[in-house]
C-alpha cells in the first residue's frame, strides 16, 4: 500500500475467498484445470532429504482436518477474542505439521505441472 503499486495478481488474490479448505480447493482447481485436492492426494513428495518418496495419500488422513482446524482456530482467536480459551499446544503442533505437509505437497504438485516455468521473471 505504501509503495502505491499493486500487481494484477495481488489484486485478484485479495478478491478471492480464502476462509477454508474448500475455498483453497475451488481457487486452485480453477487455476490448474482439475480438482486440486484430488490431484494433490496423488502427488509424490519427499519430506526429509534422502527419505523415500511418499504419495500424499500417505499423509491425507490428517491433512484436511488439520487445515480446517487452522481456519477454525484462527477465527476463534482473531474474531471471537477467546481470552478464556487456552490453546492446546499439541493441537497447534499437529495443525502446523499438517500445514507444512500441505505446503510441501502443493509446491511438489506445482513443480509437476511446470507452473513455475510459465511465470515471468521478476525484474
Amino acid at each position: 500500500m505504501t509503495s502505491r503499486t499493486v500487481s494484477v495478481g495481488e489484486f485478484i488474490a485479495h478478491l478471492l475467498p480464502l476462509k477454508n479448505l474448500g475455498n483453497i480447493n475451488e481457487n486452485m482447481s480453477m487455476l490448474i484445470g482439475e480438482d486440486f485436492l484430488t490431484r494433490l492426494k496423488k502427488t509424490k513428495l519427499t519430506v526429509m532429504k534422502g527419505a523415500e518418496e511418499l504419495a500424499m495419500d500417505h499423509f491425507h488422513s490428517f491433512i484436511p482436518d488439520g487445515i480446517q482446524k487452522i481456519f477454525q482456530l484462527r477465527h476463534v482467536f482473531c474474531h471471537e477474542f477467546a481470552v478464556k480459551e487456552k490453546p492446546d499446544m499439541q493441537e497447534i503442533r499437529d495443525c502446523c505439521y499438517a500445514a507444512f505437509i500441505f505446503i510441501i505437497a502443493t509446491e511438489s504438485l506445482l513443480n509437476e505441472l511446470n507452473v513455475y516455468s510459465t511465470l515471468p521473471a521478476k525484474t
